[in-house]
């Protein structure tokens, strides 16, 4: 159902050119553009979630938190 919605190819390309960065970064061993594609990742994830699945997971980079919830 999802992909016939009017935005569904553009988000999931953008999921995909995220992934093939992130890959091409690793690849290269670049630490820099290894953290630019999880931005990319990041930021393409949340949009997807905002227009098809509205609850997105919470998403922190605060230690203590993330201890706390295993």
């Amino acid at each position: 159902v999802w992909r016939e919605q009017k935005d569904w190819k553009k988000l999931s390309q953008a999921i995909s050119d995220a992934g093939l960065a992130a890959t091409l970064a690793v690849q290269n061993r670049n630490i820099a553009a290894v953290s630019k594609a999880g931005d990319q990742l990041l930021q393409a994830c949340l949009n997807c979630h905002k227009e098809y699945k509205l609850e997105a997971p919470r998403i922190t980079a605060d230690e203590e938190i993330h201890k706390s919830e295993f």
